[in-house]
Protein backbone atom coordinates (compact mmCIF):
# COMPACT_ATOMS: atom_id res chain seq x y z
CA UNK A 1 0.00 0.00 0.00
CA UNK A 2 2.72 2.49 0.59
CA UNK A 3 4.41 1.65 -2.59
CA UNK A 4 0.81 2.78 -4.53
CA UNK A 5 0.43 6.20 -2.50
CA UNK A 6 3.85 7.37 -3.27
CA UNK A 7 3.08 6.22 -6.64
CA UNK A 8 0.11 9.07 -6.83
CA UNK A 9 2.75 11.91 -6.30
CA UNK A 10 4.88 13.87 -9.15
CA UNK A 11 7.91 11.76 -9.87
CA UNK A 12 6.42 8.38 -7.80
CA UNK A 13 6.35 6.85 -11.17
CA UNK A 14 9.85 6.26 -10.94
CA UNK A 15 9.39 4.57 -7.74
CA UNK A 16 9.80 0.56 -8.82
CA UNK A 17 11.07 -0.84 -5.62
CA UNK A 18 10.72 -0.10 -1.94
CA UNK A 19 12.47 -2.27 1.03
CA UNK A 20 12.42 -1.66 5.06
CA UNK A 21 15.37 -1.98 6.94
CA UNK A 22 13.92 -2.70 10.39
CA UNK A 23 16.80 -2.97 13.33
CA UNK A 24 14.41 -4.71 16.41
CA UNK A 25 14.74 -8.32 17.44
CA UNK A 26 11.12 -9.58 16.76
CA UNK A 27 8.40 -8.22 13.64
CA UNK A 28 6.15 -5.83 13.61
CA UNK A 29 2.40 -5.23 12.18
CA UNK A 30 4.04 -4.04 8.86
CA UNK A 31 5.77 -7.18 8.22
CA UNK A 32 3.12 -8.31 5.94
CA UNK A 33 2.45 -4.68 4.09
CA UNK A 34 5.87 -3.82 3.29
CA UNK A 35 9.05 -5.84 2.25
CA UNK A 36 11.49 -5.66 5.00
CA UNK A 37 14.75 -6.53 5.89
CA UNK A 38 15.06 -7.40 9.87
CA UNK A 39 18.63 -6.68 11.18
CA UNK A 40 19.87 -7.92 14.58
CA UNK A 41 20.21 -4.91 16.58
CA UNK A 42 23.29 -3.64 18.64
CA UNK A 43 20.86 -3.13 21.23
CA UNK A 44 18.01 -5.60 22.39
CA UNK A 45 16.78 -2.81 24.90
CA UNK A 46 15.75 -0.53 22.31
CA UNK A 47 12.73 -2.41 21.38
CA UNK A 48 10.87 -1.77 24.71
CA UNK A 49 12.37 2.22 25.03
CA UNK A 50 15.49 3.64 24.18
CA UNK A 51 17.05 7.53 24.79
CA UNK A 52 18.54 7.10 21.22
CA UNK A 53 16.59 4.87 19.01
CA UNK A 54 18.49 4.93 15.78
CA UNK A 55 21.66 4.21 17.37
CA UNK A 56 21.24 0.61 15.44
CA UNK A 57 20.57 2.26 12.31
CA UNK A 58 23.74 2.31 10.89
CA UNK A 59 24.70 -1.21 12.10
CA UNK A 60 21.14 -2.59 10.18
CA UNK A 61 22.20 -0.95 6.90
CA UNK A 62 25.28 -2.77 6.76
CA UNK A 63 24.01 -6.07 7.66
CA UNK A 64 21.37 -5.49 4.74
Amino acid sequence: MPVVLACMYAGGEKLTGFTRVMHRTTDDFLMDEVPTFRAQPLHPKCDEYCDFPVADRANAVVQW
